[in-house]
Order: structure tokens, then sequence, then C-alpha cells
């Protein structure tokens, strides 16, 4: 305590001091209460509290809707997108992506069951002769090691993120009328699908066969994941949507892609795309769109698979347990606007 120097004024500077300790005590209390609480967020999700959203964003109406099985290709192209790539170098990508497709027996139509493959296609595409993106992949055993590696990127904004999931059915039902919502789609017709949407959070009945990639596009927490999606148009926009997910069925939706195999046959005869007169030749759109009729047998025959009389349609993936980090290499940084 300070001593009053006035004497006639003794009692009422005591005062005055007493007054100033109790706010400083205050204050004290009140700054721990903070640091308390701020250390309780970050154990949740790293140091979540700092996190707003993450820097690599691309808006919806720029979200592109694949043509095929090319999930994968079109994950790159948004990549592309959020990084400010322009139309022509977009263009001169997705002649590479259909000239892979065309040329490499790894695929049939554009997919990427491996996580390998995909970092080949990231790190060999070029523009005029030069590499534009350099991609590793970040390995996690848990959510909580996912979680860590999100928190890692969420402030890189040299960086955008790739990941392959499980991707559900009632996801692009739920955004397909949440796009169309107005005219014949009612509202009802939104809160019937969301509740679909809702149920099949609660079960987590995630499946091999639904693999997909998408690019991470927003982190707000962990539990607001944005994944941009190019599977399905929202409504009839023209353009893709914003799945949100949390951690929690983020690693799982990925887990699963360890625990089974992707069933082409299934594939191909749910979407039309075999022939009906030749099981050899199969259909699809290539990335602008253009329909190709190949004969890709050869593909099949190295991947080990069959169509036909001694069919083996299973065809075995290595997508989880990894994300793909890309960066921007020097040459593909001169290339942003």
């Amino acid at each position: 305590m300070v001593k009053a120097q006035v004497k006639g004024n003794k009692e009422v500077q005591s005062s005055k001091n007493i007054s100033n300790i109790g706010l400083m005590a205050q204050m004290i209390m009140n700054s721990q209460l903070m640091q308390r609480k701020a250390q309780e967020q970050e154990s949740i999700f790293g140091n979540a509290i700092k996190i707003t959203q993450y820097n690599k964003t691309v808006e919806q109406d720029k979200i592109p809707v694949q043509t095929a099985g090319n999930c994968g290709l079109f994950a790159i192209l948004t990549a592309l997108r959020a990084f400010g790539f322009d139309d022509s170098d977009q263009g001169k990508a997705i002649t590479a992506f259909d000239n892979f497709t065309k040329t490499d027996d790894n695929t049939l139509q554009g997919e990427i069951f491996s996580v390998d493959l995909m970092l080949s296609v990231i790190n060999s595409l070029k523009i005029e002769t030069k590499q534009i993106l350099e991609a590793e992949k970040k390995a996690f055993v848990d959510q909580n090691k996912l979680e860590e590696l999100l928190n890692t990127y969420k402030d890189d904004d040299s960086v955008t993120l790739l990941i392959a999931y499980s991707k559900p059915d009632e996801y692009d039902d739920y955004y397909a009328v949440l796009g169309e919502e107005g005219g014949d789609i009612t509202n009802q017709n939104v809160i019937d699908a969301k509740k679909e949407k809702d149920k099949f959070d609660e079960s987590k009945a995630f499946k091999a066969q639904h693999a997909h990639w998408g690019m991470i596009n927003k982190i707000d927490s962990k539990d607001s994941i944005n994944i941009s999606d190019s599977l399905a148009e929202y409504g009839n926009t023209g353009h893709g949507y914003d799945t949100n997910m949390n951690s929690e069925l983020l690693f799982k939706s990925n887990k699963v892609l360890d625990e089974g195999k992707f069933d082409w046959e299934s594939y191909l005869k749910k979407d039309e795309l075999l022939k009906e007169d030749e099981l050899k030749e199969v259909v699809y759109s290539d990335m602008s769109d253009n329909e190709v009729e190949v004969d890709k047998t050869s593909a099949f025959d190295k991947k080990g698979l069959k169509l036909g009389v001694d069919k083996n349609t299973q065809e075995q993936m290595d997508l989880s347990g990894r994300i793909v980090v890309v960066k921007l290499t020097d040459y593909g940084k001169t290339r942003i606007k």
C-alpha cells in the first residue's frame, strides 16, 4: 500500500489505494480467465481460436462440375482457380488432363484411385514446358492428426489442400434441391433432404464405392470444414458447391477408402457408360465435355481387371490416410496475374 502524504487526506487516499488494488486484482483475474478459455479452445483443435478462414478459397460459382469419374482432375482444376490462374492457363491444364486420360493406362476415364498417381499428375503439369505446381503427401493416422495437419496449413496462403473421401448420395440430393429452391422445389423439399443428410451423418455409413476427391476450401473450425465439390451441380446453376463436414466425418469418410474396393461394373452400368453391344468399349465425356468412345481394355488388364464373362471388376484403392499439399513453383507464381 502507498502511504498518504497529506495528513488531512490520509483516510481518503488509503481508500483510493485499496480501491485501485481491488481493480488491479480483478483485471488480473479476468486476464487469467481469458487465458484459461483460450487454452480450452486450443485443446479442442490446436490453436483453432485463431481460425477464421482458410486462405486459398474459390467462390462457389467458380467450382466446376465434373464430366465423368474424373473428380481428381477437377479437384486440381479447382485448385488452379483458387490460386488465380487465368482461363488460358486453365485451358492448357485441361488439355493436359484430357491427354492423361486418353493415354495413361492407370486410368479409364480420368479417375485417380492412388495418392501417388495424384502427385504424379500434379507434378507433371506444365505450361510452356515449365512445371507450375508441386505436390507432396502428408500422412494422418487418426482424427487428431488430421486436425493437426489442417491447423498447420490454415494460415498458409501458398498452398491448397486436396483430400479423397467417401461422398454419400444424401449430400448430393440435399445440395441439388437447395440450389433449386423456388418454383417446383419448395422449402419443405429442402427440409426433407436436409433431414436425410443429417440422418446419414448420424449413421456415418460411408462406402468405398463413393470415393471422391475435393479441395478443402474453407476452415472455420473443426466443426466446419468446407470442401469444394465437383460431383454434382448445385441446382441448375452450372457450378458445383461447398460440402460442409466436421473433422470426425471427414476422417471417417477418408478412412473407409482403405477398407473396400471400387466396383467398376456396378459403376459403369449404373451410369450407362458401357456400350450394349461391346463390353470393351467405354463411353465417357472428357473435361471439355466432348464424348469419347475408347477401348481401354489394356488399362483394365494392367489393373488386373476384366469385364465380361470372366469378370473381375473390383479395384483396390490407395487413397486413405493422406492429404495432398499443393504449392506453386517459382514459375507458377509468375503465371498469377
